[in-house]
Formats: structure tokens, C-alpha cells, sequence
């Protein structure tokens, strides 16, 4: 088995196929519309170190309450090592306020984008006051147990929330803005500047398949 790397992040992956089988998906907004859908962890690199099966809600056997997203992503980063600066991200369907101190209780750094509905009631300023502001505007929020959210403004409000690293410090970004014709300067704080950097292992890796795809048969 490879080691993980330091950087790791989770996400789904669509295995093209159109035969005859009871964990065939159909997902119309996907490339290959029919598949069988797994989730898995890679490195930064785009290597595959662990995955899952989607098979519906017994995909995952657990009692931790997170539901199945949480539960899929604890089952996938049993594999990293504990407290040793491992970092994991994930999108805003696995991401929770409950997942993140849960990873951080286990040892685990983490960061992700995350649904409004799961910030534990965290209230941010208004989009229209963001974007009145101008675009890399930026809203923070940290708990007393290790809980940093922040909502950011591009051309439409983010939410990410992590266990290790905030807002602070910035740095530009290009951005096109449509009314200069031009690319500008926005400012991104350093939670999402993270989490853009290493959240794209599994989509490495899915462009790698694509080149480098291996025809095969599925025996009965």
C-alpha cells in the first residue's frame, strides 16, 4: 500500500459502465451519465488510497449521527495517520460543524466548503452587504472549540469552516470581471487558498483515468 501524502481530500468518483448491475447510477450532470459511484481518498497527487462503494444508506454501517456523508468521510480517513499534521478537505456535501471538531478529536486537520444550513447557527453579514463591500470581502466566526468558519464573496458568498487554519492572511487572486473586460485583483483568504490547493486530488486522478483509461470486462 502507498503511504498518503500530507495532503489528502475526498470526493466521489462516477466508474463509467452501462451493463447490468444493482449499484448502477444515472446522473445526468455527469460526463458519463451511467456508472457506478464510489467515494474515495486520494493525496494531492491524484493517487488512490482508499474507497467506498456507494450502495444506497447501508453504504456505511456507523452510529456516529453525522449521517451518511459524515460517516463515509470517517471510514475513509481511518487511514491517515493521527495527529501528525495530516490535512483532509472535502466539499459541501460531506462537510459538517460536527464533522470538523469531530476529525479534530481524532486527530485529523481539516477544511472544507460547507452548506449554509450546517454552520451551527452561526450568523454572517448579509450577501448584499458583502457584496456592496466589493469582491473578496470576507466574514469570520471562531468557536472555543477549535471552529473557524468564514464566508467569502467572489462573485457569489462561499462558507468553508476548518480546524486548523483561518481567514488570515490573504493573499490576490486574479479574478475576470466582466464589468473591466480585464482580470482584477481579489483578495482570498487563506482558508480558501488551502483548500483550492490540495481539494483536487480526485479530479487528478479522473483526468489521469481518462488518458490513460484500460479497457476491461466484467465477468459473471
Amino acid at each position: 500500500m502507498i503511504a498518503p501524502e500530507e495532503f489528502t481530500a475526498i470526493d466521489e468518483i462516477i466508474i463509467p459502465f452501462k451493463g447490468r448491475s444493482v449499484m448502477k447510477q444515472y446522473n445526468k450532470s455527469k460526463p458519463h451519465k451511467w456508472g457506478i459511484k464510489m467515494f474515495a481518498l486520494a493525496s494531492k497527487s491524484g493517487i488512490i488510497h482508499d474507497f467506498e462503494i456507494y450502495v444506497g444508506k447501508s453504504t456505511i454501517k456507523s452510529s456516529t449521527k453525522m449521517g451518511l456523508s459524515g460517516d463515509i468521510v470517517i471510514r475513509l480517513s481511518n487511514i491517515l495517520p493521527k495527529h501528525k499534521n495530516y490535512k483532509l478537505s472535502f466539499d459541501n456535501w460531506f462537510t459538517s460543524y460536527n464533522l470538523i471538531l469531530h476529525l479534530k478529536s481524532l486527530g485529523i486537520l481539516s477544511v472544507g466548503t460547507v452548506r449554509s444550513n450546517r454552520i451551527a447557527g452561526c450568523q454572517f453579514e448579509k450577501d448584499k452587504d458583502l457584496k456592496k463591500a466589493g469582491r473578496g470581502t470576507y466574514d469570520t466566526r471562531i468557536d472555543t472549540s477549535h471552529g473557524i468558519i468564514g464566508k467569502w464573496y467572489d462573485n457569489k458568498s462561499v462558507h468553508l469552516i476548518s480546524n486548523y487554519i483561518s481567514t488570515e492572511p490573504t493573499d490576490p487572486v486574479l479574478r475576470w470581471s466582466a464589468s473591466e473586460k480585464a482580470q482584477i485583483p481579489v483578495k482570498r483568504p487563506a482558508m480558501v487558498r488551502e483548500y483550492n490547493s490540495f481539494m483536487g486530488g480526485i479530479d487528478l486522478h479522473d483526468m489521469l483515468v481518462e488518458i490513460y483509461r484500460t479497457d476491461h470486462d466484467i465477468i459473471n
